[in-house]
């Protein structure tokens, strides 16, 4: 589940926040913008929901970022172009801004609704084979499910954007709202070396306790030591130690009363707590310590 829950109201020019606007969506100040908006913002890391009313006639581009952008427009249109060329125009239709990619954008709308779904969190919800950071996704469109994530969104975003929504509440709304996300934006399928290399990481995930080298993938899914250097960004122990942490960090969300921070990272192979706790807060923004507490609370 997402932590760190935030509400922000912003009014004003957009270049008095472009440090907020980077942070949000990835937004890179490319040249001087005068043009007002007034933007309200909330929800957790996982699941946010943006609307802002704005001047029209202004543009930027925005790089890759940590969520996917289910973005609709009102009072017009807005442009987008992907790196790899791609137009397509959001208005009353949405449409998904894909995490990894980076757009230029143009915008001749008055209004904007924007779901932030963390990357992370339809990872979780995607097939096993698909679930790796390593395997680009890519999604086709149901114009029929689009609706009803939008009636989806009508009667959850007071859950969604309340701070007081308990953690379990928050977690079973962020589920709903990445599991319609996904139908709503269906995955197109990996095929070719992108499904060999799914594969490759299933196999990793399910000896995730073992020691891994390259060789072993290999051997163990009938795919070449080059292949998986070449296609796979991390070694295998980087990808199964980042893994782990995620586990962890699961653990700690669901923590039972007398759990420690030490018995749980031991269980998941980690040795020293000390580079342990650097690497899960570099990871999760916080201590474990801190993860373990607010599980403690809830309970």
């Amino acid at each position: 589940m997402g932590e760190r829950f935030r509400r922000e109201a912003l009014s004003g020019r957009v270049d008095e926040f472009n440090e907020v606007l980077a942070a949000r969506f990835g937004r890179v100040r490319s040249e001087p913008c005068p043009a007002r908006f007034e933007l309200r913002h909330a929800g957790d890391d996982d699941v946010a929901l943006t609307r802002a009313i704005c001047d029209i006639g202004h543009g930027g581009l925005l790089r890759p970022r940590e969520h996917h952008l289910i973005l609709w427009a009102g009072g017009g249109d807005i442009s987008y172009i992907a790196s790899d060329g791609t137009a397509f125009t959001a208005n009353e239709r949405a449409v998904l801004l894909h995490a990894e990619e980076s757009y230029t954008y143009r915008v001749e709308a008055s209004r904007l609704t924007i779901l932030a779904v963390s990357d992370r969190l339809l990872r979780k919800h995607l097939p096993e084979p698909c679930r790796t950071s390593a395997l680009t996704l890519k999604f086709d469109r149901d114009d029929q499910h689009v609706e009803l994530l939008e009636q989806l969104l009508r009667t959850a975003s007071a859950t969604i954007i309340s701070e007081s929504t308990t953690s379990s509440v928050r977690e079973t709304t962020n589920a709903l709202v990445a599991e319609q996300v996904l139908r709503a934006f269906p995955l197109h399928p990996p095929s070719g070396r992108a499904a060999q290399i799914a594969v490759a990481m299933e196999w990793m995930r399910a000896h995730a306790h073992d020691p891994i080298t390259v060789a072993e993938v290999a051997a163990a899914t009938g795919i070449s030591v080059r292949t998986v250097q070449q296609d796979v960004s991390e070694t295998p122990m980087q990808w199964v130690r980042r893994y782990r942490l995620e586990q962890v960090h699961d653990e700690l969300q669901r923590a039972a009363a007398g759990t420690t921070v030490g018995s749980v990272a031991r269980s998941w192979g980690f040795g020293h707590l000390g580079r342990f706790a650097n690497e899960y807060a570099a990871l999760f923004h916080e201590p474990p310590r801190t993860t373990l507490a607010h599980a403690a609370r809830e309970a």
